[in-house]
């Protein structure tokens, strides 16, 4: 019986040191022996999966003791976790405390990240992230809290985390200093409602970090010295100060207690006055004796006493001709004397700031000052003076060396070969007279590879031409922050998919510093790449701006020449191919240009270019096979023209429903849409060819996510054929859209269709908004007006003698052929010389042929004399291969060879490396005269063959890269198709 009270006694002192040891995860400074010095992976529950992590014994890496973790990397992302329960049905649960010393040596080139993670639902209980401007991102659920604390560079910053699992919420206290917030989880996933703590997460995507850890402790006992909020009937008291006045609190406390009585009183300066309370209190009683009952926040209003107003003075800016650009802050017609301002000088790229002139001197910069006469504010500057280089590259470090060390006028060439550079910032650039050239010596010869990105800052004048990207999952490739005469051309841009069904990614932004107060980036170029499968979540590509107090957005930006393919799956939101601008800079006139594109299987989104932002223009791009629209989502004043749209018989199932290739949607005022062609669209409801639906809000609400109501649209000289859906007005969005179009027309447009009314309409009201003026529209088959009562001036339901022709005109000079076929105007047309009203504008039809006397009808003018300058872009328009600039007709002797058949000859393989086989057709006949042509209409090879003599195989063997053409012509037909030489 001894015995067994003996064990019985045993077994519980062990359980009880069991229970004691599950409530810390960690509490040490990584002395010996406990840790050896080396790496620490797999030592104490630690896990190293990128870049460097050492126990070290070196000073700079020690706070206490002898030793200190070190996590480090140069060129590569960082993963180190301490993993102390590894398993989901372990870890810690209640209040779970995190305390450790942290260090940089450095500022880190990326942002460095720390979060914290429960295994059984994946979510993250806190995240913070160490960014490169010296600031501290604290995350309030998804969002980041507004208020960054500071850390320094060589110095120990305590971080203390209290995680309330049983609440969702976090607390954090800076070197003792606990921010005065209940901060929500950072992410709650699978719908969790039970939380505990598995283990933390140190983390960075790419780049240079070297980071000292020491004396970390993670457990259920609370922190010393610490004043977390520890009861459910603690609250918080947040002090917003205004600018002229002081607000003080009685009692002083970090945490209040429920039913604590509080006296707020609020002392101004001579000249001010006290006018009201602001937040959680009212009135103008001072002092204010309050109750606390739950989280509060107090501010001000304090306004100029009128009787006795302070002096004032103003600010003159003298920009300098050159080499950057001045800004102050606040930013305002005149200053009250007392004020504090803020001036700083953003310097362009190839230029130095030398220093200030007028009423401010020396080099400071940015420069405060307090304002109390008349100011005259100068700079000046000048040209970086070093002489062009080439710089060949054939590793990766020599690749990050040369882009920290270019200077204007230098060529940087780089070998063929593979580059993993990991996130690279480039910082430096070029100017107008010397500008930068960053470029694979052949096309898609270098090869950038792995989690490498390029985050372009302040950059101008500088290309990155003829890359082949094939990229891990990143969230950008570029990444671009006030830059200007940026340009990204010739590149191949594929990313690997990933299996995290989470994954995001924005291929390029153009934009700024997100809380910048200023955005300097403008007239940058994207143009001539192929971005080839876009498979996460995330807009492919985005003009957006900054975000600060008075938002702004990148200015004169040309998207131009690009093939898009394949961005698939569909999802709801969030993944369109172009958004140009942001919900909060969608009133912000962005004038940017997006221009002989070509989009093919372009699903992602409903929306294929989505237009946020005032004064854009969307013209000449062709998409064919895209489930979406050209989207006018938010903003004024933008066109959409010589646009060709085709579905070619795609739908798709997505929700249940039945979607289809759309043309454009229409929200907001004075848009104007006109010499587009549709043809064939399977879409409707969202998706029709020309979608004017509701509105939720008027346009006179300042809401920065509503649907505006179509207002002074104007649709014409569009041509619509066979589309299952041409007009449809008024959808209402199941009675959520409320707000019909007003003073919108549809002017001198042609409609055909054999299906289906040609203009839809879901109410009077909706209706009334919208007037018609000349159009001509033709029914055929089932199809109908969808309209009573209409007169000749509005709709005229004529035949408008329309042919697929791929002519200039149909029978009118036929040497000169267009690459594809489309519905056009006869001699005997109706439309010709038809069209009525005032739209001085449209001087032009959608092949960039002029008017010829008065304007025809829809988007062709009858023009068999004129040379066409834009049509229908293909992969010879397009593209990394494709020339500067291009003529869209093709000349040719014979016109008795008026058609271009492609699916009768074969290639194999297409594309290519080096050698393919092309099989003639069967029925060929005859001679037939072959000629091969290159991109650049260059002619490669030209012989002539006869089948019957057996000459059925033409064997092409080349080292040219590219989009190839080759022709085969007989007495009866042409035969042409299109090769990719790889």
């Amino acid at each position: 019986m001894k015995h067994f009270f003996n064990y019985l006694l045993v077994a519980v002192a062990l359980l009880f040191a069991s229970t004691i040891q599950a409530q810390t995860g960690i509490n040490t400074s990584f002395e010996s022996p406990e840790y050896n010095v080396g790496t620490v992976n797999n030592q104490n529950s630690w896990k190293v999966t990128t870049g460097t992590a050492l126990v070290s014994a070196t000073a700079d890496y020690v706070r206490t003791g002898t030793q200190g973790l070190n996590i480090f990397s140069s060129t590569t992302a960082v993963q180190t976790d301490h993993i102390p329960y590894a398993t989901t049905g372990s870890g810690l649960g209640g209040d779970v405390y995190i305390d450790f010393y942290i260090k940089f040596k450095s500022l880190p080139s990326q942002t460095f990240s720390i979060s914290a993670y429960d295994l059984a639902s994946g979510s993250r209980s806190f995240m913070m992230d160490f960014q490169t401007t010296g600031k501290i991102k604290l995350y309030d659920g998804s969002s980041g809290w507004a208020t960054q604390p500071a850390y320094t560079a060589n110095t120990w910053t305590r971080i203390t985390i209290k995680i309330d699992n049983a609440g969702a919420k976090c607390q954090y206290a800076i070197d003792g200093v606990v921010q005065n917030n209940l901060f929500a989880f950072r992410e709650v996933k699978n719908a969790a409602t039970t939380f505990k703590y598995n283990y933390t997460h140190f983390s960075m995507s790419a780049g240079t970090s070297d980071v000292a850890i020491d004396d970390m402790y993670i457990g259920s006992t609370a922190v010393s010295g610490i004043a977390f909020q520890e009861s459910s009937t603690n609250r918080t008291i947040t002090v917003t100060q205004p600018a002229n006045g002081t607000i003080t609190l009685d009692p002083v406390k970090t945490i209040y207690t429920m039913g604590d009585v509080v006296t707020a009183s609020i002392t101004v300066p001579d000249h001010y006055l006290f006018s009201a309370w602001t937040g959680s209190l009212s009135g103008t009683a001072n002092p204010n004796l309050f109750t606390v009952t739950a989280n509060m926040t107090i501010g001000a209003t304090v306004i100029v006493d009128p009787n006795n107003p302070p002096a004032s003075s103003t600010i003159t800016i003298n920009q300098p001709s050159a080499g950057g650009t001045i800004s102050i802050s606040p930013v305002q017609t005149t200053y009250y004397n007392g004020t504090t301002i803020t001036a700083t000088f953003t310097t362009a790229s190839g230029y130095a700031f030398n220093g200030w002139t007028g009423s401010l001197s020396g080099t400071i910069n940015p420069q405060s000052f307090v304002l109390n006469s008349n100011t005259s504010i100068g700079a000046t500057t000048s040209i970086i003076s070093i002489n062009p280089h080439v710089i060949t590259v054939t590793t990766a470090a020599n690749f990050k060396t040369a882009l920290t060390a270019m200077n204007p006028g230098d060529t940087i060439l780089v070998m063929d070969g593979t580059y993993n550079i990991g996130g690279t910032k480039v910082t430096r650039g070029g100017t107008v007279l010397n500008p930068i050239v960053i470029k694979s010596k052949n096309l898609f010869g270098a090869q950038i590879t792995g989690a490498s990105y390029f985050n372009t800052s302040y950059q101008s004048y500088v290309t990155y031409e003829g890359f082949a990207f094939k990229v891990d999952p990143v969230s950008t490739i570029f990444k671009m922050e006030g830059c200007d005469h940026v340009r990204i051309t010739r590149n191949w841009f594929r990313m690997n998919a990933s299996s995290d069904t989470t994954q995001t990614s924005k291929w390029i932004t153009i934009g700024e510093l997100w809380d910048n107060e200023v955005c300097t980036s403008h007239h940058n170029r994207i143009d001539h790449n192929l971005f080839d499968g876009k498979h996460d979540q995330g807009a492919w590509m985005i003009i957006d701006g900054s975000h600060g107090i008075v938002p702004a957005i990148s200015q004169h930006d040309r998207i131009d020449h690009n093939i898009f393919q394949n961005n698939t799956p569909r999802v709801t939101n969030e993944k369109e191919t172009i958004r140009v601008g942001v919900s909060d800079l969608s009133h912000k006139d962005a004038f940017t240009v997006v221009e002989n594109n070509l989009f093919m299987d372009c699903d992602g989104d409903p929306e294929i270019v989505s237009v946020k932002s005032n004064c854009d223009t969307i013209r000449n791009n062709t998409f064919r096979r895209c489930l979406g629209t050209i989207s006018l989502r938010q903003g004024n004043n933008s066109v959409v023209e010589g646009n060709f749209v085709f579905a070619e018989g795609k739908t798709a199932i997505y929700g249940g429903s039945t979607i289809g290739c759309g043309g454009v949607r229409v929200y907001g005022l004075n848009h104007k849409i006109y010499n587009n062609y549709f043809e064939g669209l399977t879409g409707y409801k969202w998706d029709a060819a020309c979608t004017l639906t509701n509105g939720d809000v008027t346009n006179t609400s300042t809401s920065l996510s509503s649907h505006f109501l179509p207002e002074n649209i104007v649709f014409a000289f569009n041509t619509l054929v066979n589309n299952k859906s041409n007009i449809e007005i008024g959808f209402d969005n199941n009675a959520s859209y409320g707000k019909a179009p007003i003073n919108c027309i549809l002017a001198n447009n042609i409609v055909v269709a054999n299906e289906n009314p040609l203009v839809k309409y879901y109410s009077s009201t909706s209706l009334a908004g919208v007037s018609f003026s000349n159009n001509i529209m033709y029914s055929s088959g089932t199809s109908t007006l969808g309209l009573t009562g209409t007169t000749d001036a509005q709709i005229k339901t004529l035949d408008p003698l329309l042919v697929h022709s791929d002519c200039r005109a149909y029978g009118q000079n036929s040497n000169y052929k267009i690459p594809l076929s489309l519905y056009k105007l006869t001699a005997a047309s109706p439309a010709i010389n038809a069209s009525t009203g005032d739209y001085s504008y449209v001087n032009y039809d959608f092949e960039n042929q002029p008017a010829i006397g008065i304007r025809d009808i829809g988007a062709d003018e009858f023009d068999a004399v004129d040379a066409i300058a834009n049509g229908p872009v293909s992969e010879l328009q397009a593209g990394p291969t494709a020339p500067e600039t291009y003529v869209f007709e093709v000349y040719t002797n014979s016109t008795a060879v008026p058609t271009i058949i492609d699916n009768e000859i074969k290639a194999y393989p297409n594309p290519f490396t080096g050698k393919t086989i092309i099989t003639l057709p069967t029925a060929a006949s005859g001679l037939l005269s072959y000629s091969l042509y290159n991109s650049m209409g260059q002619l490669m090879e030209h012989k002539t063959l006869n089948p019957k003599n057996c000459e059925n195989k033409i064997e092409i063997n080349t080292y040219s890269k590219g989009i190839l053409v080759c022709i085969l012509e007989s007495t009866t037909k042409k035969y042409l198709i299109k090769l990719i030489s790889k």
